[in-house]
C-alpha cells in the first residue's frame, strides 16, 4: 500500500458524507453518547481503507467490532484480521457485537485470544487464568503475506504495548500505515505508564489527531524498514 504520511493528514481534515449502510449507521447510533457525540474516527477508517484498499488490515483489540466492520465495509478485497480475547467477567457482550460484525462481512477474520506469545505466557500464569493465545491464528490468517494496516487498540499501557510492537512489527509491510488509539499523558494507576512513551519512540513519520476521538488523540505512523 502505497501512501504519503500527508495523504492520512488531508484525508481526516476533508468532510465526511453519511453512508448509505444500515448496519454502519446502527453501530454509529449505538456509539452516540447522551451529549450526541459519537467519535467520527469509525467513517473516516470506512474512507480509509476505500481509498488505499490495503490487501492486509491488523486490528488489535476488538472490542465490539464496530472499527472492524468500517474498515471492512471500506473496501471488501480487504483482509481485516481482529483480534481480542473476550475472556474478562462481563465480556461476552462484546464478544457477540464481534460475531454479529464478523457475521456481516465476510472479509472480518476474528482471532480469539490474547494478542501475542509474550503477553499469553504472561498472564496465563496470573490472575488472567483463562483465554487463549490468537498469536498462532494470526498467523495462519497472514499465511506469509504482510501487514498492510495495523491498528494497535489493545492495552493503552506501555509496557504491553511493547510487547505487541515486537510480535507484530515484523510481520509488517514496508511501507505500513501504524495507527494508535489513546495516546493519552500520565499513567493508569499503580504507577503504569500508558501510551504516550510508546508514541514518543516510534521513529519516522508520524502524526497526532485530536479531531477524530475527542479527547482520546490518535497517532498515524508510517512504517519503514
Amino acid at each position: 500500500m502505497l501512501f504519503k504520511i500527508n495523504d492520512i493528514k488531508e484525508m481526516i481534515s476533508l468532510d465526511r458524507q453519511p453512508l448509505k449502510n444500515d448496519f454502519l449507521n446502527y453501530r454509529l447510533e449505538a456509539m452516540r453518547n447522551p451529549q450526541g457525540y459519537v467519535a467520527d474516527y469509525y467513517r473516516f477508517f470506512y474512507e480509509l481503507t476505500k481509498k488505499f484498499k490495503p490487501p492486509i488490515l491488523v486490528e488489535l483489540g476488538t472490542w465490539q467490532g464496530t472499527s472492524a466492520a468500517f474498515f471492512a465495509a471500506g473496501c471488501p478485497d480487504t483482509k481485516v484480521i481482529t483480534v481480542d480475547h473476550h475472556s474478562d467477567p462481563g465480556d461476552h457482550a462484546n464478544h457477540i457485537k464481534t460475531l454479529e460484525a464478523s457475521n456481516q462481512y465476510k472479509n472480518i477474520k476474528y482471532c480469539q485470544g490474547w494478542t501475542c506469545d509474550q503477553l499469553y505466557n504472561e498472564e496465563k500464569d496470573l490472575h488472567f487464568q483463562h483465554g487463549q493465545n490468537a498469536y498462532p491464528k494470526v498467523l495462519k490468517e497472514l499465511n506469509g503475506e504482510k501487514i498492510d494496516v495495523l491498528f494497535i487498540d489493545s492495552w493503552h499501557r506501555y509496557d504491553q504495548a511493547v510487547k505487541d510492537w515486537n510480535a507484530y512489527r515484523p510481520l509488517l509491510n514496508s511501507p505500513a500505515l501504524v495507527i494508535c488509539d489513546d495516546i493519552l499523558f500520565g499513567t493508569i494507576g499503580s504507577g503504569i505508564e500508558n501510551m504516550t512513551r510508546f508514541w514518543e519512540e516510534l521513529e519516522g513519520e508520524k502524526f497526532l489527531d485530536t479531531s477524530l476521538h475527542a479527547g482520546y488523540p490518535q497517532g498515524y505512523y508510517k512504517y519503514e524498514n
